[in-house]
């Protein structure tokens, strides 16, 4: 039989005293990169999620004017205070930025009506480069992300 030594206290630590080995580093920085990329992840998802409810409120609007045009033969009175559903809309719109960390404060959409035409850009979350995002549409059907919003009663710039 070989000697071996007691399992005691004083023999634990000398046998443990050499450090952490390469793979041992390896695994916990493994881990780390990880658990950071899930929540990188977790937190980009939640911006584009917000944005996809930006949009889905701008094509409610759509539908809202085409109502309104039909009811008074004009967009003229389109715009956040028309009822309490688009008061609701524009609050949706409006609260998706409360914790997003630097950003600004998401606005109202901006609203550029005539009796005839319109155009309806709200800002995203996401950013196109270094230039924000917006979703845009009026009333010729165009409906895009544009850097550049409404220009007369036209979105611009659909990319």
């Amino acid at each position: 039989m070989k000697n071996q030594k007691s399992f005691t206290l004083q023999n634990f630590f000398k046998k443990n005293l050499r450090g952490f080995t390469l793979i041992e580093i390896a695994v916990v920085v493994a881990i780390i990169v990880l658990i950071f990329s899930i929540i990188l992840s977790v937190a980009v998802r939640r911006e584009t999620a917000r944005d996809t409810r930006i949009m889905t409120s701008v094509a409610q609007i759509r539908t809202k004017a085409e109502l309104i045009m039909v009811m008074e033969g004009s967009y003229l009175s389109l715009d956040c205070d028309y009822d309490t559903e688009m008061k609701n809309l524009c609050n949706d719109i409006d609260s998706q930025d409360s914790d997003t960390p630097n950003k600004g404060d998401v606005p109202y959409p901006i609203f550029d009506t005539s009796s005839t035409e319109y155009c309806v850009t709200s800002e995203l979350l996401t950013d196109y480069g270094d230039q924000e995002d917006r979703y845009c549409i009026d009333n010729d059907g165009r409906t895009g992300h544009t850097i550049s919003g409404c220009s007369g009663f036209d979105c611009i710039n659909i990319r």
